[in-house]
């Protein structure tokens, strides 16, 4: 029965049942997973939009992801906006219940700032 196999379908097979060769050691900080150990980022998160003529405007704030030190406070980037477009969901089709819109490009960031 494997002599009327096809050339091709034969070799397919072999490779499957073969198996692959166990991934190599990953170098660190790579898998993909959060560093657990690592200080959390700060990132944009959306605080309110607004629709307008075309789309609508997006406002972000920077959230810093941990408090300020005690006694100290917290210096972030300033508030922005982003234009994107509108959402309709489930309402009528010119609706805007959401804001599709991308977090501003460059990066927030925060810095303790103590007396």
């Amino acid at each position: 029965m494997l002599r009327a196999l096809p050339a091709s379908l034969f070799a397919a097979v072999a490779l499957l049942t073969a198996g692959c060769p166990p991934p190599g050691p990953q170098p660190p900080g790579t898998s993909g997973a959060p560093d657990a150990s690592a200080p959390p980022s700060a990132s944009w998160k959306p605080k309110s939009f607004e629709k307008v003529t075309e789309g609508c405007t997006q406002s972000w704030t920077c959230d810093c992801g941990v408090p300020a030190k005690a006694g100290c406070h917290l210096d972030r980037t300033s508030d922005t906006t982003t234009s994107g477009a509108c959402a309709a969901d489930s309402g009528p089709p010119t609706g805007c219940t959401r804001c599709l819109a991308l977090p501003p490009a460059p990066a927030c960031a925060c810095t303790n700032v103590c007396p």
